[in-house]
């Protein structure tokens, strides 16, 4: 295009604000190397670049979490009580499955031939052993879920390994098994299964108790035990479950509890893991704010040759196992208590015949 004399034109220039200055951008990436050279994600380590759009993407969620309903964001957006993802209401949700569930309910109660007999449960002998088992079965899984995960991410074993530690729980299991069977004719079965709950709660009590220096043979001992309490409680539960119902229900009893079982296996760990994470973060928080001579330690393993950053990453490293053990500890606290509470409203059930 030719610029001549008859043509006018008319340049309009706009002056854009910086959003920040020449040495808070220079600030900003330097930070971000950093973090980039010491922090990793799931073993998976990312550039600057990537580092940037992840934390701008935290940031905007916090800022839309914090936001209040009806205030508008900075996309101009406006937000509502109810959390959304992509476009479902998840309050919405959530009433759906309760309405849905008592509508299940009452519908199986006055049909004459249930899918689900939920009748069953108004044998007390069975309520209670499906409460029992639901409490009992989902903190012990949530037990020996969490334990090889612990281990494989703050002590450094591996999978073998981990395993090796659980796999000692089966050696008086097998043992215990046919004893209990034995044990139920002759002994209240309602004080086999509190004996055993006991066992167990102690058991993992115990691993309240664990520390990053702890060793393979302290590690087996509550395993061990756990072999022990683990038949005293399932073995008469099972039974006395079925024992509990009219023979024509027998089936359907038998459906609910394993099916208990299983549903409470899986809520149980997805709770605790989560809880697990989000107690290793304010464990972490609360650490880091009563750190003392933090500077001290960072000076010392500078003259020993490590370089800052370095060693910034290895107090780092430090303040991040003991948040997680802390939060180890607190979760096996948190099922040893569950499981003891269980040993105790064993008692609800109704004494059962010894013949």
């Amino acid at each position: 295009m030719s610029f001549t004399s008859d043509n006018a034109y008319k340049m309009i220039v706009d002056e854009e604000k910086e959003t920040r200055s020449a040495e808070q951008n220079r600030k900003m990436w330097a930070m971000l190397g950093e973090i980039a050279e010491q922090l990793q994600i799931n073993g998976q380590s990312f550039d600057k670049d990537r580092w940037k759009a992840i934390m701008l993407h935290a940031w905007g969620e916090q800022v839309r979490r914090l936001r209040t309903p009806g205030e508008p964001g900075t996309d101009g957006m406006t937000t509502t009580s109810a959390t959304t993802h992509g476009g479902v209401d998840d309050d919405a949700v959530v009433r759906a499955a309760v309405l849905g569930f008592i509508v299940f309910v009452i519908w199986e109660l006055t049909e004459d031939y249930p899918i689900v007999d939920l009748r069953v449960f108004r044998h007390r002998g069975f309520a209670v052993s499906a409460v029992a088992m639901s409490f009992t079965f989902g903190a012990f899984f949530a037990s020996i879920v969490l334990l090889p995960l612990w281990l494989q991410i703050n002590l450094g074993y591996t999978a073998t390994l981990s395993g090796y530690v659980l796999s000692f729980q089966a050696i008086f299991g097998v043992i215990m098994a046919p004893v209990a069977a034995i044990l139920m004719t002759r002994v209240d079965p309602r004080a086999l299964m509190s004996l055993g709950l006991a066992i167990l709660s102690l058991a993992i009590l115990y691993r309240a108790s664990f520390a990053l220096n702890i060793s393979f043979e302290t590690m087996i001992l509550p395993q061990l035990a756990m072999g022990l309490g683990i038949p005293l409680f399932f073995v008469p539960l099972m039974t006395l479950s079925m024992t509990a119902v009219r023979p024509q229900e027998t089936a359907a009893a038998s459906g609910l509890i394993n099916f208990l079982r299983t549903i409470s296996g899986a809520i149980a760990t997805a709770a605790v893991i989560s809880a697990w994470s989000s107690y290793a973060a304010i464990s972490r928080s609360n650490l880091v704010g009563t750190l003392r001579h933090s500077q001290d330690f960072l000076d010392r393993l500078g003259d020993k040759g490590q370089p800052a950053n370095r060693a910034l990453g290895t107090l780092n490293g430090l303040v991040q196992d003991q948040s997680v053990m802390l939060a180890t500890n607190h979760m096996f606290l948190l099922l040893g208590a569950v499981i003891g509470l269980t040993a105790i409203g064993i008692w609800l059930m109704p004494k059962p015949s010894m013949t």
